[in-house]
């Protein structure tokens, strides 16, 4: 929020635009269940990508504004503009899994054990990025070309909970959304549900 606005939780974006990317996306998801979760009724408004919220928040021409860290994160410093709150609040969808890795059905089967090696590197070099300290926060910032204290400040906003890929989480849950987005014309059956999901790796098998 810019730090002129009234508003100063969420709640207060009852009856004010509460803004997203675009229909569809993850942001989107977020901001109705914030919605739900809040008992309130925002407007909700596509603004497009980051730039064109700042522009758009800044400007007064809706009431929020949207970012990812540490896009937009200046403004926090400078003191221009207020986080009132993050992906976190959306709580009926803290438990799903909202990222995958797809591949090919075909390939996998063909590739097994490549399969397997690539995920197991996935989770490892995960698993280093929010394990190894200061080696990677260094490491991370100077692939991105950040500030390491952005880098330091990245588990804040985006905790290991909500990126690890396993296990899976209440995916019966993201079906719904999948029919609720009319992403699929009619509720799944069990052997389409479990066609969907092929676990190459798992972490917890040693």
């Amino acid at each position: 929020m810019p730090k002129s606005s009234p508003v100063q939780t969420l709640k207060d974006l009852d009856g004010k635009e509460l803004v997203y990317s675009r229909p569809g996306s993850s942001t989107h998801m977020v901001v109705q269940s914030i919605a739900r979760e809040l008992k309130i009724n925002p407007k909700l408004v596509s603004v497009g990508g980051m730039a064109a919220a700042r522009t758009q928040v800044m400007s007064g021409q809706v009431a929020s504004g949207w970012s990812a860290y540490p896009v937009n994160y200046d403004l926090v410093r400078k003191g221009e503009v207020r986080i009132i709150g993050t992906g976190l609040d959306a709580k009926d969808l803290v438990n799903d899994t909202i990222r995958v890795i797809a591949a090919n059905s075909n390939w996998v089967q063909r590739n097994p054990e490549l399969a397997r090696r690539t995920m197991e590197v996935l989770w490892q070099g995960l698993k280093f990025t929010y394990e190894a300290g200061e080696p990677a926060f260094n490491r991370f910032a100077d692939k991105w070309k950040l500030d390491v204290e952005d880098a330091r400040g990245a588990p804040k906003f985006f905790p290991w909970e909500s990126v690890k890929f396993w296990p899976l989480g209440n995916m019966d849950s993201v079906y719904k959304l999948a029919l609720d987005f009319k992403q699929i014309e009619k509720p799944l059956t069990d052997a389409q549900k479990k066609s969907l999901v092929t676990v190459t790796y798992d972490p917890d098998k040693k």
